[in-house]
């Protein structure tokens, strides 16, 4: 028979593809219960300079081969952004609010909000700290 066998790839990755940024120096912003930035060079120019680019602390990767084989890609981001924004909202507003309103608010606030943090585990670490 010709039956095809498709085997799906991480979330990131395979909404990398999705949004037309899996190309060279292809990148995006991957948003939902947290945000990534991804970008993606040729596996090639990364070996023909025996080092890559993405050898920093805050960076994960490269990931050569991803999100497809002649690609390598790297990843920032910070867990448990959007879940954290949504939980907020529907605690303070109740619906009251739209996510756009509180963006027009927010952004009338000079950064740093008085002090006010938010914890990177909120909603528990996927992964350990790139550090």
């Amino acid at each position: 028979t010709n039956t095809m066998l498709v085997q799906g790839g991480a979330d990131a990755f395979v909404a990398l593809i999705g949004c037309g940024a899996g190309v060279d120096g292809g990148a995006a912003l991957i948003t939902g219960s947290s945000h990534l930035q991804l970008v993606c060079v040729p596996t090639e120019s990364i070996q023909e300079k025996k080092k890559s680019p993405f050898q920093t602390k805050p960076i994960w990767g490269p990931y050569p081969g991803a999100p497809l084989s002649y690609l390598t890609m790297a990843e920032a981001g910070q867990s448990s952004t959007g879940s954290a924004l949504r939980f907020t909202a529907d605690i303070l507003f109740a619906g009251h609010e739209s996510m756009a309103e509180l963006d027009q608010q927010a952004s009338l606030l000079p950064p740093g909000s008085d002090g006010l943090r938010a914890r990177i585990s909120f909603q528990g670490s996927r992964t350990p700290i790139c550090d």
